[in-house]
């Protein structure tokens, strides 16, 4: 049940973002473009006195067709408490696979673990898993979007649905719209329901 409830807030935020510009764990799920990502060579792959977040920066630049890497951060308690880039490691890796990469990346920082939902590697804190007071492991029963033409418009839905949790989202450039359909030329529409 948990999963389905992060999975459908995974799926909303990217809803939300679609048109804007640990131990670690196996891949639970798997499709064929990120199966064929994961199973991709590197030939070299060196990091050193790195985080977590500048590595991943570095591997999502190789030129690997349909490798979509999500990074969530360890949140902190205050936004005066500064990023904890404490774990710091060194790495150099010959002809590894993106999973070899990933699964030594997680290793060398027990705080995150990786996991694949469709075509999305998605590498975060290990802390949250279970932890139902997390965003997005908060369960929704239903949520409708209508009208969607932007991320404000779309966040203002879920803000009712959660008035306690501070949402908000990073554009880039002037107009973050999202763009018309080309066959409806409307804004977009979904709903989502837990089914349990």
């Amino acid at each position: 049940m948990l999963m389905k409830t992060a999975s459908g807030l995974t799926a909303l935020l990217w809803v939300l973002t679609a048109c804007c510009y640990g131990k670690t764990t196996s891949v639970r799920t798997e499709d064929l473009q990120s199966a064929a990502a994961l199973n991709d060579r590197v030939a070299q792959f060196d990091v050193t006195d790195t985080t977590i977040i500048d590595a991943l920066s570095k591997l999502s630049h190789e030129p690997i067709a349909g490798l979509h890497l999500g990074i969530e951060e360890i949140i902190r308690d205050t936004a005066s408490v500064p990023t904890d880039r404490n774990v710091r490691f060194s790495l150099s890796l010959h002809d590894a696979t993106v999973r070899d990469i990933i699964e030594a990346l997680c290793k060398s920082d027990r705080h995150y673990m990786w996991s694949v939902d469709g075509s999305t590697v998605n590498v975060y804190p290990r802390e949250i898993v279970g932890k139902s007071s997390y965003l997005l492991n908060r369960e929704i029963g239903t949520i409708a979007l209508k009208n969607i033409n932007g991320p404000t418009v779309a966040l203002t839905s879920l803000m009712k649905l959660l008035p306690h949790e501070q949402l908000g989202y990073a554009g880039i450039g002037v107009n973050n719209d999202y763009a018309l359909c080309r066959c409806r030329h409307k804004a977009y529409n979904a709903a989502f329901r837990i089914i349990p």
